[in-house]
């Protein structure tokens, strides 16, 4: 009982700071003007292509490793990045 107690408040403090950066992140999108927001924009789908490209090169390594796993080493079957 006490572990889950401990558990919840942990996850109630990850939400209230999830929380806490929206209500920035939105203040700040209200005071920005038009440029201002095209940059935040961009910054915004940069982070989440740089985090959807990081997965990929994660999968990617994954999928090596198990290419690899599954066929035995071998030095003509050596897989490039």
């Amino acid at each position: 009982m006490e572990r889950l107690f401990a558990a919840a408040q942990e996850e109630i403090a990850l939400l209230t700071h999830e929380r806490d950066e929206v209500v920035a992140a939105l203040k700040k999108w209200a005071k920005a003007d038009p440029l201002e927001r095209l940059e935040l924009r961009i910054e915004a789908t940069t982070r989440t292509l740089r985090a959807e490209l990081n997965a990929l090169r994660a999968e990617n390594r994954r999928l090596k490793r198990e290419i690899l796993d599954a066929h035995g080493p071998g030095p003509d079957r050596r897989l490039r990045a």
